[in-house]
């Protein structure tokens, strides 16, 4: 029997965020290298990028005459 993938939702990649967020806070606190910053930005971009397409499914533009 497949498995499937846990189904992404809004929820989901907000909680995400907040928790690269932290790791990001983490990461300066403890003076982290600009590699393992940079790491953690394509991270956080990544998921928000995922974000913003989830909201643009949810709300879809609709285009006013």
């Amino acid at each position: 029997m497949a498995t499937t993938a846990p189904r992404t939702t809004i929820e989901n990649v907000r909680a995400e965020i907040d928790a690269i967020v932290n790791e990001r806070l983490r990461l300066r606190a403890a003076g982290a290298t600009p590699k393992e910053l940079d790491a953690n930005r394509a991270k956080l971009a990544d998921a928000q990028r995922r974000l913003s397409e989830l909201l643009a499914m949810r709300h879809p533009l609709q285009l006013v005459d």
